[in-house]
């Protein structure tokens, strides 16, 4: 199963600039990509293109053998901003993405959820009282209540401390591994980018018309110190300047 994505060309600036040209990349079930390029380029549109939440642009958008023409169960994004209610607690917040279920299976479901982002003992919280790292967890247990086939990311880790980064890419990178998701991870932060990813599609400038590849094909858990890690980090650092 793959997500492929063929864009000829998008017209999305006022002026009628292209943004995107000639993209063209396949994403096969159960990968961790990240697309990595400067802030504006146009990665959180790239996204919202695969979540059919874009139809300004000529192509089409194929996902296993259909075209994403609108958004789905399958393709769930996760915002840059959390999106969650504050005046529903944590719980509440949770419970929402499970609307269709009986109250049985969503007490099921919403307690399995908590467990698995380790925020059991905030399930009573309102939004406003919990940390910037809290609210990530919460608002990616939205996005994974589904149980997507593709799991889309914008900017996900935001302005968190690296210690609240480690622990959610750790919850995070378990999740999906466990379920086969595929995730595609857009940033501008090349440790994030490595952290997490089996490929990196690095884009340079506007408009988009290539973008370079490059595996990492280091083992799990990645240290940031580690030289191999900060070769890497010093290889894609190159590219997105050269």
């Amino acid at each position: 199963m793959s997500l492929r994505l063929e864009i000829d060309e998008m017209k999305y600036s006022k002026m009628q600039n292209a943004l995107i040209e000639n993209l063209s990349m396949t994403i096969s079930k159960g990968e961790i990509i990240s697309i990595l390029g400067p802030s504006g380029i146009g990665k959180t549109t790239i996204l919202r293109i695969m979540a059919g939440l874009e139809t300004g642009y000529k192509g089409i958008v194929h996902y296993n053998g259909t075209a994403v023409l609108q958004p789905s169960r399958k393709i769930q994004m996760m915002f840059q901003d959390d999106r969650l209610f504050p005046w529903l607690t944590v719980y509440e917040n949770i419970e929402f993405a499970f609307s269709h279920l009986s109250k049985v299976e969503k007490n099921k479901k919403v307690s399995d959820s908590l467990n698995q982002m380790e925020l059991q003992s905030k399930a009573n919280s309102w939004p406003s009282e919990l940390s910037g790292g809290e609210v990530t967890r919460i608002a990616l247990a939205r996005a994974l209540a589904g149980k997507p086939e593709v799991l889309l990311l914008d900017e996900p880790f935001g302005n968190l401390d690296l210690k609240l980064k480690d622990e959610i890419r750790r919850i995070l990178l378990n999740s999906v591994k466990t379920s086969s998701t595929t995730l595609i991870m857009v940033t501008h932060n090349i440790d994030d980018a490595i952290t997490l990813s089996d490929r990196v599609f690095v884009l340079k400038k506007r408009p988009i018309s290539d973008f370079q590849i490059v595996p990492i094909n280091m083992s799990h858990p990645r240290l940031m110190h580690d030289i191999e890690f900060r070769t890497v980090a010093s290889e894609l650092a190159n590219d997105l300047t050269n």
